[in-house]
């Protein structure tokens, strides 16, 4: 009898490493993750507060059809749904504020990968590598304005 050996199919993983970026670029880039993470997650929670708003509305205007119910119910759901809509626009005037401030970070980050990203004498591909890596990476897009 025989023993058959057969190599193990070891699947390569491509490591992703970070390019090197001088101290004051990757301060930048550190600030810039923080605020987009920050404007995300207040994206998401406009978004939320946008269908609360939503249902909580079409609920007040629907109770208004229907003279079976007591008008104090109607008046209840209708203030509350004045609240909730304050809530939402203090909340989306919020989410507008992180955006111009992402969108002045990211448009100063194209700058910098447009103009002195490194500090090479000869032309090099550390911008392109960083814009690769952070796409892979965070999906955040450098290749142009749009974020």
């Amino acid at each position: 009898m025989g023993v058959i050996i057969q190599p193990l199919c070891v699947k390569k993983t491509k490591t992703i490493t970070v390019p090197i970026i001088s101290p004051h670029i990757s301060r930048l880039f550190t600030e810039f993750l923080i605020r987009y993470e920050e404007w995300r997650v207040i994206q998401k929670r406009e978004l939320e507060w946008l269908i609360v708003t939503l249902i909580l509305g079409l609920t007040s205007l629907t109770l208004w059809m229907y003279p079976q119910i007591h008008w104090g119910i109607d008046i209840i759901s209708f203030l509350l749904f004045i609240g909730v809509l304050r809530h939402y626009f203090r909340l989306r005037e919020y989410s507008n504020h992180l955006y111009v401030n992402v969108h002045i970070l990211h448009h100063h980050f194209l700058g910098k990968l447009d103009v002195g990203f490194c500090d090479h004498q000869y032309p090099c591909q550390c911008a392109d590598q960083f814009k690769a890596y952070v796409w892979k990476q965070y999906g955040i897009s450098f290749y142009g304005d749009n974020l």
